[in-house]
């Protein structure tokens, strides 16, 4: 199941939100299943049942190895029976057997080119097999066939959102409700969409309207958990990933958004556990073999989380992947392979400042503070309101001696960000160097205030004969 979000590094806290595919549809809906699947497995000639009938009762009671069978044998009947073709390739893609599933979709398609369902059915495969730019002609396709139908548009918007093409899913899931504003699908997913543009008052409303319209709805449950964390309502955010997983124990979706939010909270021995389940459930989930590696880089455990971030790379070789391994070497001490991953990020993904801040600290650990300042000032041009890419590179400058240039950074750093802990010790760090020892003692006792915890500051008070 594909899924997307933007990556956090090991040291800079972005948003991330998981998304799933929606399931195949089926082109029939059989009626009282139990009874009809008992028809079918009865001897008594009389209650005969069509294989088609019984193969979608077993579909719909998630039966899918006797749906195959039951299929297969309306397909062994009538080869040219599009209808057949396109409900085993449901039942295929349900077990599992996306191959098999794919050819299905294309032989319905080959036998009636203008069968829309088929096209959204194969959309929806592409879109989970990370194929974007084939789920969307298929969806198109669909789309200008049975222009009424909602499924072919959120199956597009979901195809958008994974390429990053935000504003283009909001469309989509936009007009899905539209056509079907009694259905929760749509809300659902525009839900995730505005968690991206981080409007997560709208992502909470169109969350609870899903779950009005569909109380069950756990992939509702599981987005507006995303969404209760990154407003730090953490207990709410919990709250919604246990339903989630409660309604759907298999959703490995909500076991990773739950690792994360575990994660959050520093409970990092339940985080793992719950990262641990989501690959049970879905070994191929390169974000959560991401999330798990940061999590063992947390805990210092760096053989392991570099192999899982070798993984999410061999499974998902994109930008996210890049920069995770390369934290992952950072916290290990593996500069020269850190700065190669964060470089080989950078050419996926150069309006990305994630990627020249992350190449910035490894530089940084080499003593390159020239390559540290480029790669800031690059950073800055991407992003200037970053308070962040100002105090790196107000350190570097620090480093390098040239303390009258770093204050200007860091002074812009701050007055972009007041509390920045980071940014005040460093303009502690640079007063000292400048021999104004009262800002600096100002400036470590206002760290140390803000974060208790914070060892800069205590060391600078204490080289300065100074207490808290």
């Amino acid at each position: 199941m594909a899924v997307t979000c933007k990556t956090r590094g090991f040291r800079w806290a972005l948003a991330c939100a998981l998304l799933l595919i929606a399931a195949p549809t089926l082109a029939v809906a059989a009626q009282d299943d139990a009874a009809v699947a008992a028809r079918c497995q009865s001897p008594a000639p009389t209650d005969k049942v069509n294989p088609g009938d019984c193969g979608l009762a077993y579909l719909n009671l998630r039966l899918y190895d006797p749906a195959i069978a039951a299929f297969s044998q309306q397909i062994e009947a009538a080869p040219t029976s599009a209808e057949g073709h396109d409900n085993r390739g449901v039942a295929y893609d349900h077990a599992g057997k996306s191959d098999l599933a794919l050819a299905d979709f294309t032989a319905a398609i080959t036998l009636k080119p203008d069968f829309a369902l088929a096209y959204t059915n194969r959309c929806g495969l592409y879109g989970r097999k990370g194929q974007l730019d084939l789920a969307i002609t298929d969806c198109t396709r669909a789309i200008a066939l049975d222009p009424a139908a909602d499924a072919p548009h959120l199956d597009r918007g979901q195809a958008y959102s994974l390429k990053g093409l935000n504003d283009e899913a909001i469309a989509e899931f936009t007009e899905a409700i539209r056509l079907r504003p009694g259905g929760g699908d749509g809300y659902a997913q525009r839900c995730y969409a505005y968690q991206v543009k981080r409007a997560y008052e709208q992502s909470l409303a169109d969350c609870a309207q899903a779950l009005r319209l569909q109380p069950g709805m756990a992939l509702a449950h599981d987005n507006r958990g995303v969404a209760y964390d990154h407003l730090g309502q953490h207990e709410l955010a919990m709250a919604d990933f246990n339903e989630a997983i409660a309604l759907n124990p298999k959703l490995a979706n909500a076991f990773a958004n739950r690792c994360y939010s575990w994660e959050l909270q520093r409970l990092y021995d339940q985080a793992v556990a719950d990262c641990n389940q989501a690959i049970r459930l879905n070994p191929d989930y390169a974000q959560a073999y991401r999330i798990r590696a940061r999590l063992y880089g947390l805990m210092g455990l760096h053989t392991q989380a570099i192999a899982d971030a070798t993984k999410a790379i061999a499974l998902d070789p994109t930008y996210p992947s890049f920069i995770n391994r390369g934290s992952a070497y950072l916290i290990a001490g593996g500069f020269d392979e850190a700065v190669a991953d964060f470089t080989r990020a950078i050419t996926m993904a150069p309006d990305h400042m994630e990627g020249y801040l992350a190449r910035a600290e490894a530089y940084e650990k080499k003593g390159q503070f020239d390559l540290v300042i480029t790669d800031c000032t690059k950073a800055i041009a991407l992003s200037p309101d970053s308070a962040l890419g100002y105090n790196e590179r107000a350190w570097a400058y620090h480093l390098k001696g040239a303390d009258a240039v770093g204050l200007a950074d860091v002074q812009k750093s701050l007055a972009l960000a007041p509390g920045y802990v980071n940014a005040i010790e460093t303009r502690g760090e640079i007063f000292e160097r400048l021999g104004r020892r009262d800002e600096a003692i100002a400036d470590y006792r206002a760290a140390l205030k803000l974060d208790p915890g914070e060892s800069y500051a205590a060391k600078g008070l204490a080289r300065l004969g100074a207490t808290a």
